[in-house]
């Protein structure tokens, strides 16, 4: 009697062990709007107390993709950095949200 609660025990939790895997895996609460709010509000806090920061509030700045990865999104921005007057040239950048909704630079 034992040994076949032992076994039931065993297969049910590798059976939800397996669930919550494949769920925080396809981590479907992370869509693409809250990705892409979560990477611009990442990148403007990275440059807030920064002189000649880079910004995203220019033309053709911002979001360029969103691409779904395993247990989050990766984010590419494209960005200027530095002074009024200098030669800026576009620059891009990728964040990932992971499942948590943390942010982190790749």
């Amino acid at each position: 009697m034992k040994k076949k609660t032992f076994i039931y025990l065993t297969t049910g939790l590798a059976i939800i062990s397996f669930i919550s895997l494949y769920v925080t895996f396809w981590s479907p609460w992370i869509n693409d709007d809250f990705a892409k709010v979560k990477a611009i509000s990442h990148f403007q806090h990275s440059w807030k107390d920064s002189n000649d920061g880079c910004y995203i509030n220019c033309d053709d700045c911002g979001v360029l993709r969103v691409k779904k990865k395993a247990f989050g999104k990766l984010v590419t921005l494209q960005y200027q950095c530095g002074w009024e007057g200098d030669v800026i040239s576009f620059k891009t950048s990728q964040i990932f949200i992971n499942f948590l909704g943390r942010t982190k630079f790749k």
